[in-house]
Formats: structure tokens, C-alpha cells, sequence
């Protein structure tokens, strides 16, 4: 199945450190992947869409991995909203490959569970964007926890 993950917090390891991990799971589990990012974070947009820019896609090699070992998932960065990575990714950026069965949105960590959250999430707002267009769509929240000393 042809996944397209995107996120609201742009190709940073320190924003978003482990979608890399969690694209090759998919991977290994014979999904074929496209990633479509913002190029900065782009947090806090819920389903915004940035008008009056023209949007490069650049293609990306995340932090980490050789490109001239690529992996076969299609890595791409644009000057847009999540919400917009998922029009570039769902419509316009693949079309060589079957068309998107499922849109991710994430994985996102933080605090995307509350009711405040729910209505401003760029990464629950991608996963919005993709309902509308009519694509299945889910939006993964991760929870990371420090230990902390009393």
C-alpha cells in the first residue's frame, strides 16, 4: 500500500526524532512510502493553507542516511502548511506510483490530546485536510516520558 506520512514539525531531529525510525518500520513491513514535510515547523496551523507562495518541493535525505544510499521511500520538503503536504503529496508529487491509500500524520509528541489542541494541531489539522479530500487518515500522537526526579 502507498502511505504518505506528513507532519507539522518540518525535518527537524530535535522536533520530530523518530519519523525516520517510524517510516522504516513501514517500510520493512513492505509499504511503499512518500514523506511530504513543511520545510520549518509549521506547529499550532490546525488546517491552514498559505496562500500567495509558489511551493518548490525539494526532494530531502533526513538526517543520518547516505544519499547515495537512499531509501525507497520519496522524501520531500515544501514551503507549506501540513495541510498543504497533504494536497502536494496526495495530488501532485507521485505520480509514477500507485495512488496514497493512507495519509499519517505524524508521528507528532506532545500535547495533541486535549480539546485546545484538537482545534489549533497542524498535525491533527493535516489529518483533517486529508478527510476532506477523501483519503483514509489517521494522526499519530507519541508520548515520551523523562524520568524525573522528585
Amino acid at each position: 500500500m502507498h502511505i504518505l506520512i506528513v507532519n507539522d514539525d518540518g525535518p527537524s531531529s530535535k522536533s520530530s526524532p523518530i519519523i525516520t525510525t517510524f517510516v522504516a518500520t513501514l517500510e520493512n513491513a513492505g509499504h511503499t512510502i512518500s514523506v511530504v514535510l513543511s520545510h520549518v515547523t509549521r506547529s499550532w496551523m490546525s488546517k491552514a493553507h498559505i496562500r500567495n507562495v509558489t511551493f518548490e518541493p525539494e526532494y530531502y535525505v533526513p538526517e543520518g542516511q547516505n544519499a547515495n544510499n537512499s531509501p525507497p521511500s520519496r522524501w520531500t520538503i515544501a514551503s507549506c502548511s501540513p495541510a498543504g503536504c497533504v494536497q502536494l503529496g496526495s495530488f501532485h508529487l507521485f505520480p509514477q506510483l500507485s495512488p496514497v491509500g493512507i495519509i499519517i500524520s505524524g508521528p507528532s509528541y506532545g500535547r495533541n490530546v486535549t480539546s485546545i489542541s484538537n482545534l489549533c494541531s497542524g498535525t491533527l489539522g493535516a489529518a483533517m485536510e486529508a478527510a476532506l479530500c477523501r483519503r483514509k487518515s489517521y494522526s499519530t500522537v507519541v508520548f515520551l516520558f523523562q524520568d524525573r526526579k522528585p
